[in-house]
């Protein structure tokens, strides 16, 4: 199956990347051409279905598009224009005209991509006046900066990655020299663009099993277990579930009495998830078999990885709310998904440091990167222990024993206090995780 890849820039770009694009093999290629960047939002309208990754001619597009959410980052990327492709400009800068560069204008570029080329090519009798913008389109604010600096006489030319700036700058007769992506820039990243295409053909493949367990009560395990009523809920519960295993292209597997599973690839749930939300999968079950149950899906790159984990996702929807699904992938990170709301934790963490800071701590790893996951999710500033025990659905008092011990462990510090009602006051905490 080939890669649908979208080409999008100033046509003098494209023609840069067409090179190097229609050599590889892997690719079903489409071209959108603009003249100015604005046009760039009505090309990408009704295409989004049709392209599965956008191939921009530069940053400042990339960054345009992303921010004005026109563009998912996970699919679009660009060649870097810092490295071989700045230095050749400024090779070019310097040999063409007559007078000496000492002195120039930049935009785009990053403050730490300049560094980088300044280090590696050994740049320190060059003096950069880099624009440090985030609004790189409209060019209005660029094109003012750059002016400005050469008629005040602080540069001696202006170099640029952005076309209209290019033309911009000719018109009113400063020298400028535009920064174009260089041919191995352009090639190393249709390369990355391949592989990275491959590896997620490779995930989506992977097996995915949606699992529904009922739980019974104790009068129903002792006295209605085998009802007649029971059994013909059983029997709506898996006509249901017959339903859902269609949309998923799934096969529906009866496991036990009370446990079921469906099925199918990582790659066909994650297209359904975001079809059919899955709180409201379980709600719909639940009503219209009259049976309490709960759902969790697993991934794996083999059968009996994907039985563990959605095994696990059972067990650990039963600490949740009803309508939480529980979702466990195969590095184990989990992900709760209920209506609107994704939150992800890892049980694990990994990595030189945290095995330092939790060689000798008191509570898991996964109790740790799910108060984080919180904590960034509703972007607090400070926290408390009734906000800790609301999170993991536990007692003010355990709250207040995590929270002492990220302390000890210098993962947490004390901000202050805070008065509620009449009791004694809150500790107000500061997480650094």
């Amino acid at each position: 199956m080939k890669l649908r890849l979208g080409i999008l820039g100033p046509e003098d770009s494209i023609g840069r990347i067409k090179e190097f694009a229609e050599q590889m093999n892997e690719f079903e290629i489409a071209y959108f051409p603009y003249e100015h960047a604005s046009e760039s939002a009505g090309l990408i309208e009704g295409n989004e279905k049709e392209i599965d990754h956008w191939f921009l001619s530069g940053p400042a597009l990339y960054r345009y598009l992303i921010r004005n959410e026109l563009l998912n980052a996970d699919n679009t990327s660009y060649p870097d224009l810092y490295g071989a492709s700045l230095m050749g400009t400024i090779v070019e800068a310097i040999t063409t005209l007559d007078k000496p560069i000492r002195r120039v204008s930049l935009d785009t570029i990053r403050v730490s991509e300049l560094e980088s080329v300044k280090t590696d090519f050994n740049l320190s009798n060059l003096e950069f006046h880099l624009y440090q913008g985030e609004e790189f389109l409209p060019a209005t604010e660029v094109i003012e900066y750059h002016e400005s600096l050469y008629r005040e006489g602080k540069i001696d030319a202006v170099l640029t990655c952005i076309k209209t700036v290019y033309l911009s700058m000719k018109d009113k007769g400063i020298p400028c020299f535009r920064v174009i992506p260089s041919r191995l820039g352009i090639e190393l990243e249709l390369r990355f663009v391949k592989e990275h295409a491959q590896a997620i053909w490779y995930r989506k493949s992977s097996l995915g099993i949606v699992g529904v367990e009922v739980g019974t009560s104790d009068e129903q395990q002792n006295n209605q277990f085998y009802s007649y009523k029971l059994k013909q809920q059983m029997l709506d519960l898996k006509r249901l579930m017959l339903d859902y295993s269609e949309k998923v292209q799934g096969s529906f597997v009866e496991v036990g009495d009370a446990l079921y599973f469906i099925y199918t690839t990582r790659g066909e749930l994650e297209l359904k998830l975001n079809e059919y939300n899955p709180s409201q999968v379980v709600q719909n079950l639940k009503e219209q078999s009259g049976l309490n149950l709960q759902m969790g899906i697993g991934y794996g790159m083999t059968a009996w990885e994907a039985e563990q984990n959605v095994r696990h996702a059972l067990h650990l929807s039963g600490d949740h709310e009803n309508q939480t699904v529980v979702l466990v992938n195969e590095e184990k990170e989990i992900t709760l998904l209920q209506n609107e709301e994704r939150l992800s934790y890892q049980q694990r963490l990994s990595g030189s440091v945290w095995e330092e800071k939790l060689k000798d701590a008191k509570i898991s790893p996964s109790v740790i990167s799910k108060i984080a996951s919180y904590y960034k999710y509703y972007e607090k500033d400070f926290v408390t222990a009734n906000e800790i025990a609301q999170w993991l659905k536990s007692t003010d008092r355990n709250a207040r024993r995590i929270l002492a011990e990220l302390e000890r462990l210098k993962l947490a510090t004390i901000k202050g206090e805070e008065q509620v009602g009449r009791g004694r006051p809150r500790k107000v905490y500061e997480l650094n995780i």
